[in-house]
C-alpha cells in the first residue's frame, strides 16, 4: 500500500510586518497578491504604475517589490531601473520580483537584465509564490 506522501507545495510565508510594494495596473491582480501576502501579517502597499511605485519607493522602505512588467505610462523594466540606479532611493537592494502573463523565452532574461532578481507569472498561483518567498523572504529579512 503506498503512503501518503506530505504536500510539496510550501506554505506562503512572510515575516509578520515584512513591507511589500505590488506595482500592476490592474486592480484585481494586486488584490489576488494582496490576499495571500496579508493573511500573515504582511504591511501592502499598492501602485498602479510606474511613477507611482517610484515616489512610493523614494519614501519608504520595502523588504519586498512585485513588479508587473507591461504597464502604461512607465513599465516594470524602466520602473526597476529607476529605482536601481536612484542612490537617494532606499530599496536600490531591495529584492524586485517580476509579474508577467508572458512566459516565453527570453521574457526571464529581460526581466534579470533591467535589474530584477526574479521572475513570476501570472495568474500567479500559491505554490509559485511559495516559492519565490522562500527564496527571497529571507535575503530582504537579512537586510
Amino acid at each position: 500500500m503506498p503512503v501518503d506522501e506530505p504536500s510539496s507545495t510550501p506554505a506562503i510565508t512572510l515575516n509578520k510586518g515584512s513591507r511589500v510594494l505590488i506595482v500592476d495596473d490592474k486592480a484585481m491582480n494586486q488584490e489576488v497578491l494582496k490576499a495571500l501576502l496579508s493573511k500573515n501579517g504582511s504591511e501592502v502597499d499598492e501602485a498602479l504604475n510606474g511613477h507611482e511605485a517610484v515616489s512610493m519607493s523614494l519614501t519608504s522602505r520595502y523588504d519586498l517589490i512585485f513588479m508587473d512588467c507591461m504597464m502604461p505610462k512607465m513599465d516594470g523594466y524602466e520602473t526597476t531601473r529607476n529605482i536601481r540606479t536612484n542612490i537617494q532611493n532606499p530599496n536600490t537592494e531591495t529584492p524586485i520580483i517580476a509579474l508577467t502573463a508572458n512566459d516565453l523565452k527570453g521574457d526571464r532574461t529581460k526581466c534579470l537584465e533591467a535589474g530584477m532578481d526574479d521572475y513570476l507569472t501570472k495568474p500567479i498561483m500559491p505554490a509559485s509564490l511559495s516559492v519565490i518567498l522562500a527564496t527571497w523572504a529571507s535575503k530582504a529579512s537579512a537586510k
